[in-house]
Protein backbone atom coordinates (compact mmCIF):
# COMPACT_ATOMS: atom_id res chain seq x y z
CA UNK A 1 0.00 0.00 0.00
CA UNK A 2 2.94 2.42 1.15
CA UNK A 3 4.49 1.61 -2.13
CA UNK A 4 1.28 2.41 -4.25
CA UNK A 5 0.45 5.56 -2.07
CA UNK A 6 4.47 6.70 -3.04
CA UNK A 7 4.27 5.80 -6.67
CA UNK A 8 0.73 7.71 -7.40
CA UNK A 9 0.57 10.92 -4.55
CA UNK A 10 2.52 13.26 -5.03
CA UNK A 11 2.95 13.39 -0.57
CA UNK A 12 5.24 10.86 0.47
CA UNK A 13 5.48 8.32 3.60
CA UNK A 14 8.48 6.70 4.94
CA UNK A 15 8.11 3.31 6.10
CA UNK A 16 7.67 3.23 9.98
CA UNK A 17 10.06 0.29 10.88
CA UNK A 18 8.41 0.71 14.96
CA UNK A 19 5.68 -1.87 14.02
CA UNK A 20 6.98 -3.51 10.94
CA UNK A 21 6.36 -7.16 11.31
CA UNK A 22 8.52 -10.24 9.57
CA UNK A 23 7.46 -13.83 9.31
CA UNK A 24 10.13 -16.37 8.35
CA UNK A 25 8.06 -19.37 6.89
CA UNK A 26 10.33 -21.90 8.12
CA UNK A 27 8.79 -24.89 10.48
CA UNK A 28 8.71 -23.79 12.93
CA UNK A 29 7.64 -20.11 11.90
CA UNK A 30 10.07 -17.08 13.23
CA UNK A 31 8.00 -14.28 13.92
CA UNK A 32 9.12 -10.89 15.05
CA UNK A 33 7.10 -7.41 15.02
CA UNK A 34 7.82 -3.83 16.67
CA UNK A 35 10.65 -3.08 18.22
CA UNK A 36 13.80 -5.10 19.06
CA UNK A 37 16.23 -5.41 21.91
CA UNK A 38 19.00 -3.38 19.82
CA UNK A 39 16.59 -0.65 18.62
CA UNK A 40 15.16 -0.05 22.45
CA UNK A 41 18.54 0.51 24.10
CA UNK A 42 19.56 2.83 20.66
CA UNK A 43 16.04 4.78 21.37
CA UNK A 44 16.88 4.63 25.35
CA UNK A 45 12.82 3.70 25.99
CA UNK A 46 12.73 1.74 29.08
CA UNK A 47 11.47 -1.65 28.98
CA UNK A 48 11.20 -5.14 30.25
CA UNK A 49 11.74 -8.31 28.51
CA UNK A 50 9.07 -10.78 29.24
CA UNK A 51 10.31 -14.66 27.59
CA UNK A 52 8.37 -17.93 27.72
CA UNK A 53 8.82 -21.46 26.56
CA UNK A 54 5.67 -23.23 25.51
CA UNK A 55 6.58 -26.34 27.68
CA UNK A 56 3.57 -25.81 30.27
CA UNK A 57 1.19 -24.26 27.72
CA UNK A 58 -1.91 -26.65 26.68
CA UNK A 59 -1.99 -25.85 23.47
CA UNK A 60 1.38 -26.75 22.51
CA UNK A 61 1.30 -29.68 24.70
CA UNK A 62 -1.91 -31.26 22.80
CA UNK A 63 -0.39 -29.92 19.55
CA UNK A 64 3.13 -31.32 20.16
CA UNK A 65 5.02 -27.76 19.99
CA UNK A 66 6.47 -27.29 23.51
CA UNK A 67 9.46 -26.32 21.78
CA UNK A 68 7.92 -22.91 20.82
CA UNK A 69 9.32 -19.98 22.28
CA UNK A 70 7.47 -16.21 23.20
CA UNK A 71 10.06 -12.77 23.88
CA UNK A 72 7.87 -9.87 24.34
CA UNK A 73 8.98 -6.42 24.74
CA UNK A 74 7.09 -3.96 27.63
CA UNK A 75 7.16 -0.52 28.81
CA UNK A 76 8.86 -0.05 31.95
CA UNK A 77 6.16 1.08 34.33
CA UNK A 78 7.26 1.40 38.23
CA UNK A 79 3.63 1.26 39.94
CA UNK A 80 0.91 0.14 37.55
CA UNK A 81 2.25 -2.86 35.02
CA UNK A 82 -0.84 -3.44 33.55
CA UNK A 83 -0.94 0.04 32.02
CA UNK A 84 2.21 -0.84 30.29
CA UNK A 85 2.18 -1.40 26.19
CA UNK A 86 4.01 -3.89 24.03
CA UNK A 87 6.72 -2.67 22.51
CA UNK A 88 7.37 -5.44 20.07
CA UNK A 89 8.66 -9.18 20.35
CA UNK A 90 9.31 -12.46 19.11
CA UNK A 91 8.04 -15.88 19.00
CA UNK A 92 9.05 -19.31 17.13
CA UNK A 93 6.30 -21.89 17.08
CA UNK A 94 4.19 -23.29 14.17
CA UNK A 95 1.94 -20.78 13.05
CA UNK A 96 3.71 -18.21 14.70
CA UNK A 97 3.16 -15.34 12.24
CA UNK A 98 -0.75 -16.25 13.11
CA UNK A 99 -0.29 -15.81 16.58
CA UNK A 100 1.35 -12.63 16.62
CA UNK A 101 -1.01 -10.76 15.05
CA UNK A 102 -2.48 -9.66 18.22
CA UNK A 103 0.37 -8.81 19.85
CA UNK A 104 1.37 -7.01 16.32
CA UNK A 105 -1.81 -4.94 16.73
CA UNK A 106 -1.75 -4.43 20.77
CA UNK A 107 1.83 -2.48 19.14
CA UNK A 108 -0.01 -0.73 16.94
CA UNK A 109 -2.88 0.72 18.86
CA UNK A 110 -0.95 1.42 22.29
CA UNK A 111 -3.40 -1.54 23.93
CA UNK A 112 -2.50 -1.81 27.23
CA UNK A 113 -1.68 -5.12 29.18
CA UNK A 114 -4.81 -4.99 31.20
CA UNK A 115 -6.68 -4.95 28.13
CA UNK A 116 -5.43 -8.76 27.67
CA UNK A 117 -6.43 -9.56 30.57
CA UNK A 118 -10.30 -8.71 30.56
CA UNK A 119 -10.42 -10.74 27.52
CA UNK A 120 -11.68 -13.93 27.80
CA UNK A 121 -9.68 -16.39 25.46
CA UNK A 122 -11.50 -19.62 24.15
CA UNK A 123 -9.55 -22.75 25.80
CA UNK A 124 -7.39 -23.92 24.60
CA UNK A 125 -5.82 -21.64 21.58
CA UNK A 126 -2.36 -20.96 20.86
CA UNK A 127 -2.84 -16.87 21.29
CA UNK A 128 -3.41 -17.40 24.93
CA UNK A 129 0.70 -17.87 25.25
CA UNK A 130 1.09 -14.15 25.70
CA UNK A 131 -1.99 -13.43 27.90
CA UNK A 132 -0.34 -16.14 30.41
CA UNK A 133 3.12 -14.36 30.14
CA UNK A 134 1.18 -10.92 31.50
CA UNK A 135 -0.26 -12.35 33.58
CA UNK A 136 2.26 -13.71 35.34
CA UNK A 137 4.27 -10.42 35.41
CA UNK A 138 1.10 -8.65 36.63
CA UNK A 139 1.02 -10.80 39.56
CA UNK A 140 4.58 -10.85 40.25
CA UNK A 141 4.43 -6.99 40.64
CA UNK A 142 2.08 -7.15 43.01
CA UNK A 143 3.41 -6.54 47.08
CA UNK A 144 2.27 -9.43 49.89
CA UNK A 145 -0.08 -7.16 51.65
CA UNK A 146 -2.12 -6.81 48.22
CA UNK A 147 -1.45 -10.46 47.73
CA UNK A 148 -3.03 -11.12 51.17
CA UNK A 149 -6.14 -8.90 50.53
CA UNK A 150 -6.95 -10.23 47.39
CA UNK A 151 -7.05 -14.01 48.95
CA UNK A 152 -8.94 -12.49 52.06
CA UNK A 153 -11.24 -11.04 49.55
CA UNK A 154 -11.03 -14.09 47.13
CA UNK A 155 -12.36 -16.31 50.23
CA UNK A 156 -15.45 -13.98 50.55
CA UNK A 157 -16.85 -14.53 47.81
CA UNK A 158 -16.64 -18.02 47.99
Amino acid sequence: MLLINNFISPIKKKLDFKHFPWVTFTDPEIATFGLNENQLKKQNIKYLRLESNFREDDRAITDDYEYGYLMVFIEKKWFNMGNAKVLGGSMIAPNAGEITQELLLANIAGIKLNTFMNKIYPYPTAANIHKTLFRKKLVEQLKPWMKTIIKKWYRLKM
